[in-house]
């Protein structure tokens, strides 16, 4: 891991990083991007922290913790949208110290309203996400009757009639003397197919009124007592009067008296859990021996009652309508009895499942539980052994349907029923054909929330490019093996050259077919990123000569020369070595300067020796190296050791030393050609730790940000090393911990451990040798103490040479 990360985390121990400076009023605004979810507009990653309940203000331990990308360091606010009586910022103007990945800290303020998910929008340098956290209902508060054990009349309002169902107006006020402030519930005793209930929150103690409203249907005329119960036991208790419906009730009788209610029928749609309608109703046939009013009523069953009043307008057979009132509780089918004062009869009504209430495990983040099985491979369409599994807490049970967006030709469905409450597991199976390799994201979503999650879609056949340089020579070409006319090739004859791997998996790739023979290879790439293949040589050569190749990989492809010596029918080529193969070559003589930039001439030359043993036409080349190619072709008029010249064409892109090997059919040696200017050498950083000397030059990088010099690189071991010269004027010179211009930090990091010196850590020598505009130089020295913990390193004879961007 790069120095600068681990920068992080060693001031995030004292406070945020981008804490570290004050800003001066000069300082410019920072510029930068929110971290978000491409598919769905969400910050990622975010945490949140803290509780949320509804009715309590929020403290300092509500904040959200998300990611910005810096691509300019300088000051900054942030905060959300207000919603739900809260909103978040940060703690008035601050500063991003550094480029990159910078997590902030967004405080919360207010109070929530209510409970359910509430979701904000963060806004920041012209872009924004969202960010989604669940407020949970208020704790419950206790409280005692101000009236105890006494029947409270006066308090009652509303007319209650048989038959005919309660409704809002039909309520109780209940004088309470609240103890502890909170959420408060309260619900009668059932009585007569009746009950009382309400609910408040209640900010502070002392005197205050709850308005109980009724519900259900009463079942007979007269007078009841209902009772409740307060936190500590006691009772209070009230009575509700009901009145016959009409007065004097028609002598009538239910068809199926004392039986199954004849002919009823049923109308509407019933399912556990939705609350039912006007239209949700039973119809049962009534005889009537003369005219008056009529109250028919059920007892409540399963949360519903059925109940009809009207008038006979004289005697005769009527069908009349027991409208339903209520929520069903459960599915399954209940039995009714309809009653009257003087006949009652049975029927039955069936509930059906309804929607199942749920959270989803881990939202609005990543799912929880998150369990995937099968291939996912381009062009290779999903069976029903591609699932993907989550957890769901179930509040309510009841049916599912789980449909995820279709992504990148991927879909989850599945449905069913969730019969118990509480923590359990959905299995969904995928459908479609994936079509781009890659990571695709996925979401989840349901009525409460969403959850998200990721797949790794492979591809089915290795996608890569054959690497080569700007004349199309084929780069890190290597050939083994002896070729010679007539002779057919063994496993010995192998070709190497380098391709650049963007997704695994099975590839097969050739050359065409060169003066009768050929080169393949067919395996499997099993990871991304520049590499090399060897293909197998078969086939017989027909002459000898120097031919051209072509490594095929369409629409990419890369060209090499190979000899091939013997008694062929060309006979006009030639067979010789090169001196010095194949280490360096003999009688090197290298022409011209060599500028980064600056296009080869006629001048930029190279004298090779060869030794010739037959004599003929001959063609010797380079690979592309920096943009370079060297090549020349001839006859050789007789055998015996010669001088050939080699002419450079192209332009070299980057300054520095580089090794070029010249290829003659098998023979091959090297060279060295300095290019002066362009991009500078390779940056160094050596160093001994505890006496054991050690160098990082592993990505070895610096960069100037315009306040300070940052250096560091790391081991082949995965040992770091890093230094900080906070000055925007470096010069040459030493300097101390104790220096303010440059500041100096510097961290030494093996395995998990991080060791800090420097400004506010400890001793550190830092000697600038050397500074420009794109190099700086110099040594240091110093006791590296470990952040976390008391121990420490000892940092001796260290170097660095590093470039600067």
């Amino acid at each position: 891991m790069k120095f600068l990360k681990f920068l992080l985390v060693a001031c995030c121990i004292a406070t945020v990083f981008y804490s570290c400076s004050k800003t001066d009023g000069t300082t410019p605004p920072s510029i930068g991007t929110l971290s978000a979810s491409d598919t769905t507009g969400d910050c990622f990653p975010v945490t949140v922290h803290g509780k949320y309940v509804a009715g309590i203000p929020l403290t300092d331990d509500n904040y959200f913790d998300l990611e910005v990308n810096i691509t300019a360091v300088g000051t900054f606010t942030m905060s959300t949208d207000s919603v739900n009586g809260m909103y978040f910022s940060s703690m008035g103007e601050q500063r991003f110290g550094y480029t990159g990945k910078n997590t902030v800290h967004l405080y919360g303020h207010g109070k929530p309203i209510s409970s359910g998910v509430t979701t904000f929008t963060v806004s920041y340098n012209g872009t924004t996400c969202t960010i989604s956290l669940i407020v949970d209902a208020h704790a419950a508060g206790s409280y005692v009757f101000d009236t105890t054990g006494h029947v409270i009349t006066a308090a009652v309002s509303g007319s209650y009639t048989t038959g005919v169902p309660l409704t809002n107006s039909d309520s109780v006020l209940v004088t309470l003397s609240v103890l502890h402030p909170g959420s408060l519930h309260l619900t009668s005793d059932t009585v007569n197919g009746m009950f009382f209930s309400g609910t408040s929150i209640f900010n502070d103690s002392g005197i205050h009124i709850l308005t109980l409203y009724g519900n259900g249907v009463p079942q007979t005329s007269g007078k009841y007592t209902f009772a409740l119960l307060d936190s500590l036991g006691d009772s209070c208790k009230f009575e509700i009067p009901v009145a016959p419906y009409g007065g004097v009730s028609s002598s009538f009788k239910l068809a199926g008296d004392g039986g199954t209610c004849f002919g009823y029928s049923t109308y509407g749609t019933y399912i556990a859990g939705v609350k039912l309608m006007v239209g949700d109703s039973v119809v049962t046939q009534v005889t009537a021996a003369k005219a008056g009013p009529y109250s028919i009523v059920t007892e409540p069953i399963n949360g519903v009652t059925f109940s009809g009043t009207g008038n006979f307008d004289s005697a005769g057979i009527y069908n009349i309508a027991l409208h339903g009132y209520g929520t069903p509780v459960s599915p399954g089918t209940y039995n009714y009895t309809a009653k009257s004062d003087s006949s009652s009869c049975t029927f039955s009504v069936s509930y059906g499942q309804g929607n199942a209430i749920y959270t989803l495990g881990g939202e609005p983040n990543g799912c929880t539980g998150f369990v995937l099985t099968g291939d996912y491979k381009t062009d290779v369409p999903l069976t029903f052994s591609n699932t993907v599994s989550f957890d769901v807490n179930v509040t309510t049970t009841g049916t599912y349907n789980f449909s995820v967006p279709t992504t990148n030709g991927i879909t989850f469905s599945g449905s069913g029923t969730f019969v118990t409450p509480g923590p359990q597991q959905v299995t969904l199976i995928a459908s479609g054909t994936p079509q781009t390799p890659g990571i695709t994201n996925f979401t989840i979503p349901s009525r409460a929330g969403n959850c998200k999650f990721t797949i790794n879609v492979i591809s089915s056949v290795a996608v890569y490019e054959v690497s080569a340089s700007g004349y199309g020579l084929c780069v890190g070409f290597k050939l083994n093996g002896a070729y010679k006319a007539g002779t057919a090739l063994t496993p010995s004859n192998t070709l190497v050259t380098q391709v650049n791997v963007k997704y695994p998996g099975p590839y097969s790739i050739s050359t065409d077919s060169i003066d009768g023979f050929i080169f393949s290879a067919e395996d499997t790439f099993h990871a991304a990123g520049i590499q090399t293949v060897t293909l197998r040589g078969s086939g017989t050569p027909k002459a000898n000569g120097t031919f051209s190749g072509v490594v095929a990989d369409l629409p990419n492809a890369c060209t090499f020369n190979i000899n091939v010596t013997g008694t062929g029918s060309s006979g006009g080529s030639a067979a010789f070595t090169l001196g010095g193969a194949p280490s360096s070559c003999t009688g090197f003589v290298l022409g011209g300067t060599y500028t980064a930039g600056t296009a080869l001439s006629g001048s930029n030359t190279v004298k090779l020796n060869v030794n010739v043993t037959t004599a003929g036409t001959y063609t010797v080349s380079t690979p592309s190296v920096d943009g370079m190619v060297f090549s020349a072709s001839g006859t050789f008029g007789s055998t015996g050791a010669q001088t050939i010249t080699l002419t450079g064409t192209g332009t070299p892109t980057a300054g520095g030393t580089f090794t070029i090997n010249p290829v003659a059919g098998a023979s091959t040696c090297s060279f060295s050609v300095n290019v002066t200017g362009g991009v500078a050498a390779p940056g160094s950083i050596t160093a001994s730790v505890n006496g054991t000397p050690k160098t990082f030059n592993t990505g070895v990088t610096g960069q100037n940000t315009g306040t300070a010099i940052q250096i560091d690189g790391a081991s082949s071991g995965g040992e770091t090393m890093g230094i900080v010269l906070a000055s925007s004027n470096l010069q040459p010179g030493t300097y101390t911990q104790t220096s303010v211009d440059p500041a100096i930090t510097a961290m030494y990091t093996s395995g998990s451990t991080v060791y800090n010196a420097g400004y506010q850590f400890s001793n550190i020598t830092v000697v600038v040798t050397n500074v420009s505009a794109d190099r700086v130089t110099g040594t240091f020295s110093g006791t590296f103490k470990e952040t976390i913990g008391s121990g420490s390193v000892t940092i001796t004879n260290g170097t660095f040479d590093v470039p600067i961007q």
